[in-house]
């Protein structure tokens, strides 16, 4: 949020989703106040239940809920992966973790096996 004025504003964030079932916005805070000629983040916090695009509507309101202007309308790209997708990767990490282990115990018990063959072979 920007302040352009030369004195400080307080002010509401309203934020609000066109689909609640596939994006929550969770709690903002009551007042956000900015200096002047100041500008500032406010943490959305949002819990999305589906990927796709979603349109959130933001609009800016004085402490007592005047509005300083029109809503603004945009749209966030939400990319949820669910419980079967997180299986499927951690099951791929330890395959892949496994066979690459084995792999180098192999290597490593190779390199044992020829050196004790090498020391056999030099003091025989």
């Amino acid at each position: 949020i920007e302040n352009n004025l030369s004195s400080p504003v307080t002010v509401r964030l309203r934020i609000s989703s066109a689909n609640e079932r596939r994006m929550r916005v969770g709690e903002l805070p009551e007042t956000t106040e900015i200096g002047p000629r100041q500008k500032t983040t406010v943490q959305v916090p949002m819990r999305a239940a589906s990927s796709g695009v979603i349109e959130l509507r933001t609009q800016l309101l004085t402490p007592d809920g005047k509005p300083y202007a029109e809503p603004v309308t945009f749209n966030v790209r939400s990319t949820v992966y669910g419980s079967v997708a997180v299986i499927i990767t951690v099951s791929a990490l330890i395959v892949l973790f496994a066979g690459a282990g084995y792999r180098v115990v192999r290597r490593v018990l190779r390199v044992r096996r020829h050196k004790v063959r090498h020391a056999d072979e030099t003091t025989g």
